[in-house]
């Protein structure tokens, strides 16, 4: 049984996302409490941007997860609050994916293996790669955008 987690992302219209959130205590809270599958369940609002949010419900297995988007109240819940939103809410899955040094959820993705797919290799060699490929794209990015006046020549 692998643990799944489901990303329901919503887009409100301007001035309605306390409404989509008041809906969508009223109408799942209920089968939050009463689904046996669920293990954690959260509702966020974006701080940033005032018409995003999304709700976050981790699931015992894929089956749960497919009882709970196949329930009444969901049913329910999506025909209420569609015309709050700006468009559909997006659906994201996120699954366990092994990775060397234990299991953590992560998004999935369509890109192609890693340059070190099947090698083991410690997870902080794996971050320190990353971080040193970000800062070298950022400080060519940056070196671009700075004007000549400000690059200060040694004599």
């Amino acid at each position: 049984m692998a643990k799944t987690t489901l990303y329901i992302w919503h887009e409100s219209q301007p001035g309605k996302r306390e409404l989509v959130r008041g809906m969508w205590e009223r109408h799942m809270q209920s089968q939050i409490t009463h689904s046996g599958g669920l293990i954690a369940s959260s509702y966020v609002d974006d701080p940033v941007d005032l018409i995003r949010s999304h709700a976050r419900l981790q699931f015992v297995d894929h089956e749960s997860q497919n009882a709970f988007e196949a329930s009444v109240a969901y049913s329910q819940y999506i025909w209420e609050v569609l015309p709050l939103l700006s468009h559909k809410p997006r659906i994201t899955e996120a699954v366990p994916q092994k990775i060397p040094g234990g299991t953590t959820p992560s998004m999935q993705t369509n890109r192609p293996p890693s340059r070190n797919a099947g090698k083991s290799m410690p997870a902080i060699t794996i971050l320190h790669d990353f971080v040193a490929a970000f800062c070298k794209k950022l400080a060519a990015k940056n070196r671009n955008n700075i004007p000549r006046s400000h690059i200060s020549r040694k004599p």
